[in-house]
C-alpha cells in the first residue's frame, strides 16, 4: 500500500507534464503553420 501512495502522485505528475508538453508542442506547431 505504501508503494501505491508513492506511485500515484508520481504518475499524476507525469501525466500532467506530458499533457502540458503536448499542449505546448501543439501550440508551437500550429503557430508555425501559415
Amino acid at each position: 500500500m505504501e508503494k501505491l501512495e508513492r506511485t500515484v502522485p508520481l504518475v499524476m505528475g507525469l501525466v500532467v507534464s506530458i499533457s502540458l508538453i503536448a499542449t505546448a508542442w501543439d501550440i508551437s506547431f500550429v503557430s508555425t503553420l501559415p
